[in-house]
């Protein structure tokens, strides 16, 4: 369905000079798989702009078709089914009339991800700036890029942020754009 799209596989040898370029080397070498994989996804986003997709999401239509008004937006990401109860931090602009009492909001995941270059730089250095103060991590295995973080860091934004939902790209097969096997059925497959 993208005949036309070339695949970028990003492996050390041309990532880490990326990485470099960021200042991350360190923090990338000694971080767990996940933060490294994450650290990689969001540099390259940041660098190239784009779209990111995990391989386990199976699409029914071209890409560039999923996105449809949404390639006009400085970030896309999916929403999540759950949802969130928050509380700003005292540093953010009161946001209209919910002031600082806790809030609910729709989590964000990042197993989608569209954003122009210039974008995501922010996101990594808010999701490390937050973890530093430990009443905000939720586990040591996701953080500090986890979707807490994302779904903090988005609301933060005062930018053009567009959503794909749960019921264009999630874990149902009757999802409009595609559906997200992240039941991992394809490790298994032939």
């Amino acid at each position: 369905m993208n005949t036309n799209d070339e695949i970028l596989e990003w492996r050390d040898e041309n990532l880490l000079p990326l990485l470099d370029r960021y200042g991350r080397i360190d923090l990338y070498k000694n971080s767990s798989i996940f933060h490294k994989l994450q650290l990689a996804r969001y540099t390259v986003l940041d660098q190239y702009g784009g779209f990111y997709t995990d391989y386990d999401v199976y699409w029914k239509k071209p890409i560039l078709e999923c996105l449809g008004e949404r390639i006009n937006s400085d970030i896309s990401v999916i929403q999540r089914k759950s949802v969130y109860f928050y509380r700003p931090p005292q540093s953010w602009p009161k946001l209209k009339s919910q002031e600082r009492e806790v809030i609910k909001t729709t989590l964000l995941d990042d197993f989608v991800i569209f954003a122009k270059p210039g974008i995501t730089n922010n996101f990594l250095k808010f999701s490390i700036e937050r973890a530093k103060d430990l009443t905000m991590l939720k586990d040591n295995l996701t953080e500090p890029f986890s979707v807490y973080s994302l779904t903090e860091w988005i609301l933060s934004l005062n930018r053009d942020v567009q959503y794909f939902l749960p019921s264009e790209i999630y874990n149902d097969e009757s999802c409009t754009l595609g559906y997200h096997d992240n039941m991992k059925t394809w490790e298994i497959k032939e």
